[in-house]
């Protein structure tokens, strides 16, 4: 099914998510039981501080654990991950975290 919607995820690819962030694409690891989502932003990799990444982290496992699709298979064992890279080559990543 996450193959499926790595597919349909690919027509999103460049899609303004905000005024500074676009899709960047997303990708499946069956053998690491992994879904990454990855993202572009213009701000610069200073900007992602710690209080950005912790409220960041927060979105991301809020917006995939009330997905019945991520909620399930974050519980199934998968890691649904965000990664983005900013203008300036920093990176960052987060993984969902819902409760048990």
């Amino acid at each position: 099914m996450a193959q499926q919607l790595a597919v349909a995820a690919e027509r999103d690819i460049g899609v303004w998510i905000d005024r500074a962030t676009r899709n960047a694409g997303m990708k499946v690891f069956c053998d690491k039981r992994t879904v990454e989502f990855t993202r572009f932003t213009y701000a610069p990799s200073a900007s992602m501080t710690d209080a950005w990444k912790e409220r960041k982290a927060a979105e991301w496992s809020a917006t995939q654990c009330s997905s019945q699709i991520w909620s399930e298979s974050i519980r199934g064992g998968w890691k649904i991950v965000l990664s983005q890279t900013a203008a300036d080559g920093g990176h960052v990543s987060f993984t969902a975290q819902c409760a048990k």
